[in-house]
């Protein structure tokens, strides 16, 4: 397998142009994928795990390299970023290991089954709570019976005086990473977000890391 700090000699605009716009932001990730990491330590070997918005697959790849047996199903509806995550892949050598879905979740059609889900920094997206709880509801019908849920969503309503300065720090940190700011920070509370995630069909979720607005967190698929 490809180490994760190799370079390769071919490569793309898209993945140039995504690899200088998120370098600047390793650390954040970095310290997510670790604990990632540490959440699946008791996963089976041979999990399936749904990727949903892979983006150009930074978590996909951190955790084909340290889970050499699991596979996974990708989701993502930018064709852009998809061509770069299957670049990606290919260059990692985890390409059999992958399928790839252009297009959102509702789409995927099959009744496969899976062991782990993550929704990384997605659900910010979705325009409503209605919306929302169908998006969790959706990932809760396509795991496993006890399937962890591993997410991450950017909230603003958190234990400060001021939210507006914390927002100012969270600006300058896309500015300083030439990175692009969400069209909208949903005005979103842990609490709330928790709301959600249990009323589409999950346990109380756990927030495991936070940087700024990103909270993240993992939940366990609640049994009828």
């Amino acid at each position: 397998m490809v180490s994760l700090n190799s370079k390769t000699q071919t490569r793309t605009k898209n993945e140039d142009k995504h690899d200088e716009r998120f370098s600047k932001l390793a650390s954040l990730k970095d310290v997510l994928h670790l604990l990632m990491q540490m959440l699946l330590a008791e996963t089976v070997d041979d999990a399936n795990v749904l990727v949903i918005g892979a983006g150009a697959g930074p978590e996909l790849l951190y955790l084909a390299e340290v889970f050499p047996k699991y596979r996974f199903s990708v989701v993502e509806p930018d064709k852009n970023m998809l061509d770069v995550c299957v670049q990606k892949c290919e260059q990692y050598k985890i390409l059999s290991r992958c399928t790839f879905h252009d297009g959102p979740l509702q789409t995927l059609a099959g009744n496969k089954r899976f062991d782990v889900a993550t929704s990384i920094l997605v659900s910010h997206y979705l325009a409503d709570e209605a919306t929302k709880c169908a998006y969790f509801a959706d990932i809760a019908s396509r795991l496993l019976s006890n399937g962890l849920l591993i997410g991450a969503d950017l909230v603003t309503h958190v234990a400060l005086d001021n939210v507006s300065s914390l927002l100012n720090v969270w600006k300058r940190t896309m500015d300083y990473a030439n990175a692009p700011v969400p069209p909208h920070v949903p005005a979103i509370s842990p609490q709330e977000l928790r709301n959600i995630v249990t009323e589409g069909g999950f346990e109380q979720p756990i927030i495991f890391y936070q940087a700024l607005l990103i909270n993240a967190w993992f939940a366990r698929k609640r049994e009828n």
